[in-house]
This record gives structure tokens, sequence and C-alpha cells, in this order.
């Protein structure tokens, strides 16, 4: 991997060190070995999905349980899109509080089995933390945290609907 992309993965996991790490992909032990060295107890489980379809993907993640963090690499574009989509979206939902996603963006890349556009991964509620060239191609880092998703936006406080100033004064 990349030392642009190792940088920035253990940057992100050194801000808040998680004490469960999934990662899904290929080569992604290198990449956290610094990590993993300063961090003992940090429990780790890898996950190899490419060449599998959406329900044996499923079915391999369902038996590793829940984690505080998880990270994509070297994945998404080996299966096809519906099937690397379906992945994300369990990743994001159900095993992980927090996701990282490493992923080749645009047709550039060779021998790829999907392609990837920005406006892919927003859709799925992943924000862009990073990006850089690798061979003068576009590589992009996302991230999604479940706590920081969605902002509660101003309209939705007791001072636009609950009329506070009239508790205890009238019994409809």
């Amino acid at each position: 991997m990349i030392s642009a992309i190792k940088t920035i993965l253990n940057r992100i996991l050194t801000d808040h060190p998680p004490k469960s790490l999934l990662c899904v992909g290929q080569d992604i032990r290198n990449a956290m070995s610094e990590f993993l060295v300063q961090h003992p107890d940090c429990h780790l489980i890898e996950k190899d999905i490419i060449n599998t379809n959406a329900q044996q993907a499923i079915q391999s993640l369902d038996t590793k349980g829940s984690f505080e963090f998880g990270i994509v690499s070297n994945t998404i574009e080996h299966l096809d899109k519906a099937t690397a989509e379906h992945v994300l979206a369990r990743l994001r939902d159900i095993h992980t509080k927090k996701l990282l996603i490493v992923v080749p963006i645009g047709k550039l890349w060779k021998n790829h089995v999907s392609y990837w556009e920005e406006t892919d991964l927003l859709a799925l509620g992943f924000i862009l933390k990073a990006n850089m060239t690798i061979d003068k191609k576009p590589v992009h880092v996302y991230a999604f945290d479940i706590a920081t998703y969605k902002t509660t936006p101003d309209w939705l406080n007791n001072k636009y609907w609950a009329n506070p100033q009239l508790w205890d004064k009238h019994w409809w």
C-alpha cells in the first residue's frame, strides 16, 4: 500500500484509537502494522471478500460481529457495483460504528470490475476525507461515522414546536 494512504490511515486511527478493527481487503495489515504495534490491545480481524457474491460476502461478515472501526481497501473495485454497494451499506449500518474506504476513482484504472465516482460514495452517506494520486490516477479516502452522520437541524428543537411557554398553563 502506498505510504500516503498508510499515513492517512494511521493519522485517523491515532486520533481515535479503536478497541476493535475490521480490515476488509488485501494488503491492509501492512498499512496497519505501525498502528497495531502502538496499540496492542486493539482486536484486529481481517477479511477478504473478493470473488464472492453479495450473499456470500454478507454471510462471511455476519460471522465476524460488530466492530468499533472498519477499513475497506482494495476491495470494492474488484466486486460488481451492486455487490459492493450492498457490502458497504451492511458494513456501514451493522458491522461498524466508523467506516473508512480507500477507493480508486474513475475509469482510468484498468482491470477493475466496477468503477467509482465521488457521487457514488456520497450517495451512500460517506464523506470525502482525503484525495491523492497514484500513478497519475485519483484515489480517495471516504469515511462514515454514525455519531456525526447527520447534524440536528436548527428547526428541530422545542423553540419551534413544543411551545414551552404554555407548559403547565393549559391542559387540552
